[in-house]
């Protein structure tokens, strides 16, 4: 495996960097068309970067603690974000509009995840559950037990049906 030291001639260009956070960033994502990149901080904000680091990111205020996990929609269109405050805020990439704000976790939020269609959002916490919501913020969310410890990672299946979530507890679970 090669790895990039600065200062040092390598084949490959430099890493790019991309500056704003004020805090450690604790998480990131790429749109599905690997034009922007998502990023998560310490610092309470979500930003939505050009991935060629052009332009100024789109900053995301409302969290009012760490940001623990962004992912973008199917489509690119739209990002979510999880934070230790035990919301899930979805934002549009641009920067317009207002976020939906998801509650209902008793503990942090560690993972999210868009469906394939990307209508519904699942969330993981701490509190040992997986919330799959309407994207939209519209109708209770389903709520699924059984790991006894975090969850601390999910994704969905292709087709959207199943979801796979892990857990502190050693388990994984479809």
């Amino acid at each position: 495996m090669a790895s990039w030291e600065f200062g040092t001639s390598s084949a490959r260009s430099p890493p790019l960097l991309l500056k704003g956070h004020e805090s450690v960033v604790t998480t990131v994502g790429w749109s599905p068309d690997g034009r922007k990149i998502a990023s998560g901080s310490s610092d309470g904000t979500a930003r939505v970067w050009n991935a060629d680091g052009t332009g100024v990111p789109v900053t995301f205020k409302e969290h009012t603690r760490v940001v623990t996990a962004v992912m973008f929609s199917p489509d690119g269109q739209r990002v979510a974000s999880g934070s230790i405050d035990m919301t899930v805020q979805i934002w549009n990439a641009d920067g317009s509009g207002t976020a939906v704000v998801l509650k209902g976790h008793q503990a942090e939020i560690t993972a999210v995840a868009f469906d394939p269609s990307g209508r519904q959002i699942a969330s993981a916490s701490k509190d040992r559950s997986i919330r799959i919501w309407n994207a939209d913020g519209t109708g209770p969310p389903i709520v699924l037990l059984g790991h006894q410890d975090t969850v601390s990672a999910l994704a969905f299946g292709a087709d959207g049906e199943r979801i796979a979530s892990g857990s502190a507890d050693k388990t994984v679970r479809v």
